[in-house]
């Protein structure tokens, strides 16, 4: 058996990597990205024959190539490539597998094009109930969320977290993403509330151009009002911010399941803007984290300081399944019985 991975983002290439690690001694591997996703393949250490394999121009040269049985890809935002590979996939007969790292994911897929899975991979119920009405002949199984794994700060981070803490209270973590309204609401939350505010702004728009500037110097000048500066610590992983700081407000980010699977409290920032670009990702009227009940959600200025994880670290185990890899791989390669 030899499969294709095609993932891009950070999620897509975790989910990746992580099944790709689990295949059998007779299963052969490759994978492309054009994205962020990359770096989750290298961070695993892959055996050179394992390595990336250079996209070509065209798909069909690629899946020739390299007589590849089965493309597995992600449900990035754009999809790009992926939707490509899957298509061409399903041109010559080879089946496809699609990893979706959000509720909804599928949805990138589909709205490009009609695409033909043999599997979807899931990260829970709710995913699957969604992906069941696009494929309602595909199998689907749900194998977890990448993020579902609680992060543990590194002690230097947690030291500098406390000083911030000292000096001016709970520390606030803003996860940015394609809007300008969910900023704008967490900071209407911090005039009124007690604490600091660390921004940290999605890593594919922070270079993005609006007119003659970006959305990531908006970002931080809008943040800046409240601080009197940006306030960070380079060093540490979003994710770490988010296992070690007080609260993590965002629009409906990954960071919201870190920080309730640390023990921390989740805010989801609900605003038009935020709800528009929610469906346009994915199709979603209601933010994965809220429905699952581990992350508030808020559309007015509120005082931070008063909310309390929305359940026990336990309880929030429950409800987010860990990613199993392991589960992912048995049954990739069972199509090619």
């Amino acid at each position: 058996m030899k499969i294709l991975f095609v993932t891009n983002d950070l999620m897509a290439g975790r989910i990746g990597s992580a099944i790709a690690q689990h295949l059998g001694p007779n299963t052969r591997f490759f994978w492309i990205s054009e994205g962020k996703g990359s770096q989750e393949w290298q961070v695993a250490g892959l055996h050179a024959e394992q390595r990336q394999y250079p996209a070509h121009n065209s798909t069909e040269g690629v899946l020739i190539d390299l007589a590849i049985t089965t493309v597995v890809v992600g449900t990035s935002s754009p999809s790009g490539i992926e939707f490509d590979f899957a298509l061409q996939a399903n041109r010559m007969g080879i089946p496809v597998v699609v990893l979706e790292d959000i509720c909804g994911g599928h949805t990138r897929l589909v709205e490009k094009g009609h695409i033909n899975p043999a599997l979807v991979l899931t990260c829970d119920d709710i995913a699957s109930s969604l992906v069941w009405k696009a494929y309602p002949k595909t199998k689907i199984l749900v194998i977890g969320h990448p993020n579902a794994v609680v992060v543990r700060p590194d002690p230097i981070l947690t030291i500098w977290i406390e000083n911030l803490r000292r000096e001016f209270g709970p520390v606030v973590l803003f996860g940015g993403q394609a809007t300008f309204s969910d900023l704008g609401l967490v900071l209407d939350c911090m005039r009124i509330s007690e604490g600091v505010l660390i921004p940290r702004f999605h890593p594919k728009l922070v270079d993005k151009r609006v007119g003659v500037t970006t959305m990531g110097d908006i970002w931080r000048e809008m943040s800046g009002r409240i601080n009197g500066g940006n306030f960070d610590y380079p060093d540490a992983s979003t994710d770490q911010l988010a296992a070690a700081a007080d609260i993590t407000c965002s629009g409906f980010s990954s960071l919201l399941t870190t920080a309730a699977l640390a023990g921390r409290v989740s805010v989801s920032l609900w605003t038009p803007e935020v709800a528009q670009q929610l469906w346009i990702e994915n199709k979603l009227q209601q933010v994965p984290q809220v429905a699952l009940g581990i992350s508030h959600s808020i559309s007015e200025a509120t005082r931070l300081e008063k909310l309390n994880p929305t359940m026990s670290v336990e309880e929030a185990r429950e409800r987010v399944p860990t990613l199993n890899p392991i589960s992912g791989a048995r049954a990739i390669e069972s199509l090619d019985r």
